[in-house]
């Protein structure tokens, strides 16, 4: 909202979240200061001990239209559910964004942590998934609008 009252034009932002089930959530929209103070070694201790490693990511995108009016668009299967590792993996892609990486099993990935998977892994993955995205929501709502 304040970027739109700034440049009084419509904006798009998109941000994502990370939920560690048996943390009550934890770090959920807070991932970047996690990534920023305790990073992945700090969730690893977190998790000592800890059965259940049940963990994924929720994406949404916001949109402030021309005239002021607010939109989100959530997607919680971005990347699938998956699970947190049991140690810090070697990083493999050049598309990790985050500490989170290095510790995060998705369903889809045989075992291996996001780090650990070649781009192409993920781009296969990425091209293959479920039309459920934030974006899709996002494009399918924005072509509802001009109907």
């Amino acid at each position: 909202k304040i970027a739109y009252q700034k440049t009084g034009k419509p904006i798009i932002v998109q941000d994502s979240a990370f939920y560690i089930e048996s943390l009550n959530g934890f770090p959920g929209p807070y991932v970047k200061y996690v990534n920023e103070t305790i990073g992945a070694r700090g969730i690893l201790n977190l998790m000592k001990g800890i059965v259940n490693r049940r963990a994924y990511f929720k994406m949404a995108l916001g949109y402030v239209e021309k005239t002021g009016v607010v939109h989100i668009f959530t997607n919680d299967i971005s990347l699938g559910g998956g699970s947190i590792a049991n140690h810090i993996a070697e990083e493999n892609s050049k598309k990790s964004w985050s500490e989170i990486w290095k510790i995060y099993i998705p369903n889809w990935s045989n075992g291996k942590t996001l780090s650990e998977l070649s781009p192409e892994e993920i781009d296969t993955h990425e091209k293959n998934k479920d039309v459920s995205s934030e974006f899709y929501f996002f494009a399918r709502w924005l072509k509802e609008q001009q109907n």
